[in-house]
């Protein structure tokens, strides 16, 4: 799924891959879209969440933000470089 649609309101028990590109800093957000990652189904172990680290000097407050949230909700966070 290429959009933001399923932010809210939509189950995909069998999804398994997340990618969030959108830079945003609502930790409200965050946790919608890792919600959709956490229904459960019997096909997967686990759902993986992938994020874009922005480095310039505005949007890396976000970046920091979406980590910092991520890491509250008690999962487990890997940084590729």
């Amino acid at each position: 799924v290429s959009t933001m649609i399923f932010k809210r309101g939509l189950n995909f028990p069998k999804i398994r891959v997340i990618i969030s590109a959108s830079a945003g800093l609502s930790a409200a957000t965050v946790i919608q879209i890792l919600g959709r990652g956490e229904r459960i189904d019997d096909s997967k172990k686990y759902t993986r969440y992938e994020d874009f680290m922005d480095s310039g000097h505005y949007l890396k407050k976000h970046s920091n933000a979406r980590i910092k949230e991520i890491k509250l909700q008690q999962l487990k966070v890997t940084m590729h470089v």
